[in-house]
């Protein structure tokens, strides 16, 4: 009888495919392969990389990252980062019920807490008080703090956790800017 590895080959890189069930594993869909850019990804995932896209529209820049999710079995969360997008939608807020107040996440502490993989699309679209969020889970430290929080708790990202972001070239969009 064979026995089923519990991984897969992408490129020089070999990745596990998760076991546990997740509820954000995107269905399996047709990737034709663009310069090794799934080999490139699948590295960046192997030694825990964020990954930032340039790319036209329609490129192929999310897809990549869906394809290799799905290929791996790893929940994935999509965050359009549009000028209308808050800091207390990306990490929490505080807010009020019948029972009193409570905590909410935001869907990047959610991902960080649920070991999911996180694209954060039009990055270069986004508020600096977003951008400035992702400075201190970006640096060696990797944590967040809920500085909205009564606890003020610090977040650090599970293990699975993986961050992407795409943008497109800035000299052709509208409402994009440089990044630092």
């Amino acid at each position: 009888m064979n026995k089923v590895k519990n991984e897969i080959k992408i490129g020089k890189t070999t990745l596990p495919i998760r076991t546990d069930k997740t509820p954000f594993v995107p269905e399996l869909m047709v990737y034709k392969e663009n310069r090794h850019l799934l080999g490139n990804l699948a590295y960046a995932v192997a030694v825990n990389m964020p990954v930032l896209l340039i790319g036209e529209t329609g490129v192929g820049k999310t897809s990549a990252v869906r394809h290799l999710a799905a290929k791996t079995n790893n929940s994935l969360r999509r965050v359009n980062a549009n000028g209308s997008m808050t800091a207390e939608d990306f990490v929490g807020q505080m807010l009020v019920n019948e029972k009193g107040t409570y905590w909410k996440d935001g869907i990047l502490v959610e991902a960080m807490r649920n070991g999911y993989w996180l694209v954060i699309d039009e990055i270069n679209a986004c508020s600096a008080e977003i951008l400035f969020v992702l400075h201190s889970l970006l640096d060696d430290d990797r944590y967040v703090v809920l500085t909205d929080s009564p606890t003020r708790e610090i977040v650090r990202p599970h293990a699975n956790f993986r961050v992407f972001a795409t943008m497109n070239p800035t000299e052709k969009y509208a409402g994009t800017k440089e990044m630092n």
